[in-house]
């Protein structure tokens, strides 16, 4: 076994921990709420029997933190439900205030000691180097690479890369190499072994308890799965994306309304003016520069932004560049501050956009890269952002190689399908900081 295989008691732990909440609070801290031994115990299961629907402990070491605030949400969430229906069933008159200051608390501790465990845990991995799981790669290609690298630079996730072995290597020496060194995980590179090799080494691992992950190739296998059965017989579903979910959809639409019209009540309403005299006193032309680009489903639409540039034959096929003399003087000034791209949230009301999601290009560009690049047109699934996850990794700004491209792609692909309404949140609020502070990539 390797060094730190106790994460087993976590989970009881982190049990332990919020059944002591629970009662906690109510014994000591909001005593007027009373439950007897039976109705506590029934609380206590109830909790437990949500968790088990909502996942609430299958929390891991590659957990993100917007997947922890989501499971957080949900369990309170239904298990306020659970409890205020369970004091009203006992006949108890309680204040409807102190109901409430209850679950607020049990929020706030519950949510606090859950995260707490999760960092103390990716602090003691990283500084004591412990808590580690040992694991090998197998097959070489640009996305075995890739985990290589994250594994190296993510010590905090606690795994311990013992090799990445060549496409060639042979299946004794890898069994061999397992048992003398004691892995624990073992990944397959999907793109770059056969499937001969790959079933062997599926055969070993579930022969002899090892984790075994894959990692996927180019094909179906890359995207969002799940499982259909008619009758016995199990079919593979392919979804594209979390906002195919009507309720998913609505939430970012209702969440995309009620932002875009706060920042144009509360910003643009006096923003508008004020730059609208500064560009006319600055260059001739148009106040607000329209540019047609391609939306949900590959729908053309005008993309509204501030001008910057003074008006040119090229501003619908020529990127912009460092030092571009088209930039006017003050355009200079609204694209490193990022104010230029602000009127875009009147096309989020609208529907043209998304507050975050892959970022737009004009429609010459698109098309190009479109023909370009696998995959490209998949970031048409959903609505195009004013800002992105791209973004917020360092990949804006000028394209200069390929790899550019690609980067941003990556990341556009990862948040159309891993979108939640915190990882939003978090790309919003990673977007404000960079707007306050400055991106040098802005120009």
């Amino acid at each position: 076994m390797s060094v730190g295989r106790y994460s087993k008691y976590i989970r009881p732990i982190s049990y332990l921990i919020d059944f002591l909440l629970i009662v906690w609070l109510l014994l000591f801290a909001f005593p007027s709420i009373t439950f007897g031994f039976k109705s506590t115990i029934v609380l206590l299961l109830l909790w437990t029997v949500i968790a088990n629907f909502t996942n609430f402990y299958e929390v891991y070491r590659f957990t993100s933190q917007s997947d922890i605030v989501v499971k957080i949400f949900k369990q309170l969430a239904l298990f306020s439900l659970v409890f205020i229906t369970l004091l009203f069933t006992t006949q108890r008159v309680v204040s409807v205030a102190i109901v409430i200051k209850y679950l607020l608390f049990l929020t706030v501790l519950v949510g606090f000691f859950k995260f707490g465990i999760f960092y103390v845990l990716r602090k003691y991995r990283k500084i004591l180097g412990g808590n580690y799981r040992n694991v090998i790669i197998i097959g070489q290609s640009e996305k075995s690479q890739e985990l290589s690298d994250f594994f190296k630079k993510n010590a905090d996730f606690g795994y311990k890369l013992q090799m990445l072995f060549s496409n060639t290597i042979s299946i004794s020496e890898i069994i061999q190499f397992v048992f003398q060194n004691k892995t624990d995980e073992i990944y397959c590179d999907l793109n770059s072994v056969s499937k001969d090799c790959s079933d062997e080494i599926i055969a070993f691992a579930h022969s002899n308890f090892k984790t075994i992950k894959l990692i996927p190739d180019n094909s179906a296998l890359s995207h969002n799965m799940f499982l259909d059965y008619y009758g016995y017989i199990p079919l593979i579903s392919i979804r594209k994306t979390p906002l195919e979910i009507w309720f998913n959809y609505w939430l970012k639409r209702i969440f995309d309304i009620v932002f875009s019209l706060f920042i144009i009540i509360f910003v643009l309403s006096w923003l508008i003016p004020i730059i609208a005299l500064l560009i006319k006193m600055d260059s001739k032309g148009p106040v607000f520069f329209k540019q047609k680009r391609h939306g949900l489903d590959n729908e053309e639409f005008d993309c509204i932004k501030f001008r910057s540039m003074l008006v040119n034959a090229t501003a619908d096929i020529e990127l912009a560049s460092k030092n571009d003399t088209r930039i006017t003087r003050l355009g200079k000034f609204l694209r490193k501050s990022s104010i230029d791209e602000m009127p875009q949230f009147i096309n989020v009301f609208l529907g043209d956009m998304s507050v975050v999601g892959p970022r737009p290009h004009m429609l010459s560009v698109n098309e190009e890269y479109a023909r370009r690049f696998d995959k490209f047109m998949e970031r048409h699934y959903i609505r195009p952002g004013v800002t992105g996850l791209a973004q917020v990794n360092g990949f804006r700004g000028e394209v200069i190689t390929d790899k550019d491209v690609e980067n941003r792609l990556k990341f556009d692909l990862y948040y159309i399908e891993n979108w939640t309404l915190f990882l939003d949140i978090k790309i919003i609020l990673i977007t404000i900081k960079n707007f306050i502070l400055g991106d040098e990539k802005a120009y």
